[in-house]
C-alpha cells in the first residue's frame, strides 16, 4: 500500500473513507451509462482505473482485464463487493506502485479534483502506459450550473458535501499539462455528444457542458 502523505491527500482520502457508503449510491445512471459508453468506445488492452471509487462506472463498462485503485480503503472494498473480476490495489494515484509500461488504458473520471498534485499524476501515467497508450481523463465542469446542481443535491442528502469536488483546472490547462507529459490529445467527450470527432468545434461549446472528458495518447517514448 504506497499513500502520498501530504496533508491535502490525507485530508481527501479520510473524506473519501468517511463518505464512501453514500457515493456508493448510484444518483444519476444516464451520466454513469454516458461516462462508460464513450470509455468502452475508446479504451483498448489492459486497462488500470484510478479513483474507482465504489465501482458503479467500472462495473458498467465491463472491461477486462482491469486493474483498480483508490486512496480509500473504504472504496476498494465496495468496487471488490461490486465487480466480480480484476485486481484491487489501494494507493495514491500520484505515486502508481506499478512497473512501467504496463497498461495500455487509464481511466480517471472525476479524480482531477482532488489530486494535491495533478501532474505528477500525468507523469506517473505516462511511465505506467505502453507507447501509443491511453489516458481518458473525465470531468465535471467547474461553472455556476454545475455547482448549482452539486449543492441542490448536497441539500436533498443525494450526495455529501464535498468541498474538493468541481475545482477542476481549466480544460486548456488540463490539455497543456498532458502534452508537457508526453501526450496528445485525441478525443473530446461530453454529456450531450458521447465523442466530438472535432476537437475544436467542440472546445467551443464547452460552456454549455456539465461534464467532459479528454482523451490523451502518448506519444512514442523516445518522443516525449
Amino acid at each position: 500500500m504506497i499513500l502520498d502523505t501530504s496533508s491535502h491527500n490525507i485530508a481527501v482520502r479520510k473524506f473519501f473513507e468517511k463518505n464512501a457508503l453514500n457515493y456508493a449510491r448510484e444518483i444519476n445512471i444516464w451520466i454513469t451509462r454516458r461516462r462508460a459508453d464513450f470509455i468502452k468506445s475508446v479504451a483498448w488492452g489492459r486497462v488500470l482505473d484510478v479513483g474507482v471509487g465504489p465501482g458503479q462506472l467500472a462495473q458498467e463498462y465491463g472491461l477486462c482485464p482491469i486493474v483498480a485503485c483508490d486512496a480509500s480503503a473504504q472504496m476498494i472494498k465496495l468496487a471488490k463487493e461490486r465487480l466480480n473480476h480484476g485486481r484491487f490495489v489501494v494507493c495514491d494515484a500520484e505515486d502508481l506502485p506499478f512497473s512501467s509500461e504496463c497498461f495500455d488504458t487509464v481511466v480517471a473520471s472525476e479524480l482531477i479534483y482532488y489530486l494535491g498534485m495533478p501532474e505528477r499524476f500525468f507523469s506517473e501515467s505516462s511511465r505506467v502506459l505502453r507507447d501509443e497508450g491511453q489516458l481518458v481523463l473525465i470531468f465535471g465542469r467547474s461553472n455556476v450550473l454545475c455547482k448549482l446542481i452539486s449543492k441542490v443535491a448536497t441539500l436533498l442528502h443525494l450526495r455529501p458535501k464535498d468541498d474538493f469536488a468541481l475545482h477542476s483546472l481549466d480544460i486548456k490547462s488540463v490539455m497543456d499539462m498532458g502534452r508537457s507529459k508526453g501526450f496528445s490529445v485525441v478525443g473530446f467527450f461530453s454529456n450531450w455528444n458521447s465523442q466530438w470527432k472535432n476537437l475544436n468545434i467542440g472546445l467551443r461549446f464547452l460552456p454549455l457542458f456539465l461534464l467532459c472528458g479528454l482523451v490523451f495518447r502518448l506519444n512514442g517514448k523516445d518522443s516525449s
